[in-house]
């Protein structure tokens, strides 16, 4: 994946106007312009913003298609792609959460206020803190 030349083409979009009203008049004409493999040139064409980010791309460039409607590309659409790319749906027997909040969550106290990751603590011994400094 060569993001480089995604990431070449979005902000060659923005300042060249010649190459913006060739990628609506004839997308295939101003790929031909970049490096891009069969990946990238494939979803460019597709407009999938959602599959060039994740194979590395910039959103921050990918966010120029849309402001002249290259590849048919419009705000929701791209907004829609980005996110369905950001957050993919779980897999069959999954929470659909990514390991960050799992371990997040299994950090917390249970609903029932115990906190039973810590009962088996190495510190039974030592007074709570609101009794420190009391008889």
């Amino acid at each position: 994946m060569s993001a480089y030349e995604v990431a070449k083409f979005c902000r060659s979009c923005l300042r060249d106007t010649n190459l913006r009203a060739l990628a609506r008049a004839d997308p295939h004409a101003a790929l031909d312009q970049f490096h891009l493999n069969g990946a990238e040139r494939t979803a460019l064409l597709a407009g999938d913003v959602g599959a060039l980010y994740s194979m590395g791309a910039p959103a921050f460039l990918l966010s120029y298609l849309p402001r002249w409607q290259i590849f048919e590309l419009d705000v929701a659409t791209y907004s829609q792609r980005m996110r369905a790319a950001a957050h993919p749906p779980a897999l069959p027997g999954t929470t659909g959460r990514g390991a960050r909040e799992q371990t997040a969550s299994h950090d917390r106290p249970s609903d029932d206020g115990s906190d039973s990751d810590h009962e088996d603590s190495d510190h039974d011994d030592e007074p709570a803190a609101h009794t420190i400094g009391r008889p």
